[in-house]
């Protein structure tokens, strides 16, 4: 798909969108205050592409316009580009529909750069005529395209909204020399935790000790850098909950879907999810909703879960008090460099109003958290693996921690110890550890 981008933006090529889109982008503004929306609309697109391509090869060969070359090829190209501008992301579109792109790093309309499956980092041609082109762009998918309309000016000038495609993109203006993008593409390959032990991520034994923890309802915090997979994983681990419990998520940007999953005969894994996303302010300064406010209504609508896109901020102690509150099995996943910092940064976060001490937000902490399973990404090759478990608790008013699973030198964790009453716990639920492994510590 990304040799697509090479054929747009050739300059024949270019020609013949730049004439064309103006009128389309006029039309497509009436039929969208007409209310023509979905099926209708694409097939309205098509149509006028089609005409306006028409009229411009026309004119071209009447030698009414200074044209560079109007062969099939470049009007076939310009064909497709014209309809990503009016249905799609314009020029960004085919990194989007590449599959072997995992992220797109825009530093201004000129300067591009995808990240391949593989581990590589390729340069792309301009995907604007100018950064004002750019912004224009975004805004309108912004209001358009994202699953919940965001703003995107001197006053918001940072966005951050899932696409259609489950892309999620984040966006600064203003605040940077040139407008920035990134936009990181979901892993859908990876539901089911078998999948995560056939790509290395866990191995067999942690995928089963996982698996058990999820559904003794053991409540777990999933720590790592930025595109380690934590919300991939997260995902997976929820699809171990039975499709009869209820699941309360909490998102700046939906990116678990959950209420999307099926199994091989189409059923729906997760009939019963309520999906909060947050919304920042309108125009007039209305309308804001914050991840705290998300978990303070998620109380309201009686969850058997509580789960968290991403804790960063005040929203932490709501998320604790979340897992107290109730039966457990609720999961969030935070920023941190380790199992241990996992709870050093969430303690962090609680305190930052003030409200409560360290002390009291580590005694809430603890109590509330079971497990933390750090996971970790090779930036040379980009693999991603679960490093370390860890078990939680509090000892004469200190964290203290089990590590469970710690790394072998590849870096993966393997089965260090277990506790035994957690073993005890995690026995109904299809976890035995073998003798052969690791040990059971009383």
């Amino acid at each position: 798909m990304r040799h697509q981008l090479i054929e747009w933006s050739q300059p024949a090529v270019r020609e013949v969108v730049e004439w064309a889109l103006p009128t389309l982008e006029r039309r497509r503004a009436d039929a969208l205050d007409n209310d023509m929306r979905g099926d209708e609309l694409a097939g309205q697109f098509a149509a006028w592409v089609a005409d306006e391509v028409k009229e411009f090869r026309r004119l071209a060969t009447a030698g009414a316009l200074p044209t560079r070359e109007a062969g099939e090829p470049t009007l076939a190209a310009a064909r497709q580009a014209l309809l990503a501008e009016l249905a799609g992301l314009g020029r960004l579109q085919p990194l989007l529909d590449d599959e072997q792109v995992n992220d797109i790093h825009v530093l201004g309309h000129d300067t591009v750069f995808v990240l391949t499956a593989d581990g590589r980092k390729e340069s792309m041609p301009p995907i604007a005529d100018s950064d004002g082109q750019l912004i224009e762009r975004i805004k309108w998918v912004a209001t358009r395209d994202g699953v919940t309309a965001r703003s995107w000016d001197l006053a918001h000038p940072t966005l951050d909204l899932r696409l259609a495609s489950g892309h999620r993109l984040s966006a600064v203006m203003a605040i940077t020399p040139r407008p920035t993008i990134t936009i990181r593409r979901p892993s859908w390959t990876l539901d089911r935790l078998d999948q995560f032990v056939a790509v290395g991520t866990v191995s067999e034994e942690l995928g089963r000790f996982l698996g058990a923890a999820v559904r003794a309802r053991l409540n777990i915090v999933l720590a790592g850098g930025q595109g380690a997979g934590k919300t991939t994983l997260m995902r997976g681990l929820l699809n171990e909950v039975s499709p009869v419990e209820r699941i309360v998520t909490a998102e700046d940007a939906r990116e678990l879907r959950l209420d999307e999953l099926v199994d091989a005969d189409g059923q729906r894994l997760h009939p019963d999810v309520v999906a909060l996303e947050t919304r920042t302010e309108n125009s007039e300064g209305a309308g804001r909703f914050t991840l705290a406010d998300c978990l303070h209504l998620a109380k309201r609508l009686n969850p058997d879960r509580v789960v968290v896109g991403e804790v960063r901020s005040v929203e932490a102690g709501q998320m604790v008090d979340a897992m107290l509150g109730s039966a457990g099995g609720s999961m969030c996943t935070v920023h941190a460099s380790g199992a241990h910092q996992a709870i050093g940064r969430l303690r962090s976060l609680m305190t930052l109003h003030g409200t409560l001490s360290e002390q009291a937000a580590l005694e809430l902490l603890t109590d509330a958290v079971d497990l933390v399973v750090y996971q970790e990404k090779e930036p040379t090759t980009g693999r991603r693996y679960v490093r370390q478990v860890a078990e939680v608790g509090l000892t004469d008013g200190h964290a203290t921690f089990h590590d469970i699973f710690l790394p072998t030198p590849d870096g993966r964790a393997v089965l260090h110890s277990l506790p035994h009453h957690l073993a005890e716990r995690l026995r109904p639920f299809g976890y035995a550890m073998p003798a052969s492994n690791g040990q059971v510590v009383r």
